[in-house]
């Protein structure tokens, strides 16, 4: 699964639509649907806020079948 294909797997596994997620996360919509397609990526910032919501671990969230993601 990809990054983006994570955050869209988690969010759903917390009951957030697209549109609250992005409310809790003081950005728009359309930021969390180009993270969950991949047209562009969470800043570090983001990236704490995220796990933080989601309740999982950084570590879950950025690697890719026991690798880091390349970007």
């Amino acid at each position: 699964m990809t990054t983006g294909e994570k955050i869209a797997y988690y969010r759903k596994n917390n009951n957030y639509t697209q549109e609250e997620l992005a409310y809790k996360m003081g950005v728009s919509r359309q930021t969390i649907y180009k993270w969950e397609t991949e047209l562009s990526f969470p800043t570090i910032n983001n990236l704490k806020k995220l796990v933080d919501l989601l309740n999982i671990d950084l570590n879950d969230l950025i690697k890719e079948d026991g690798k880091d993601v390349k970007r």
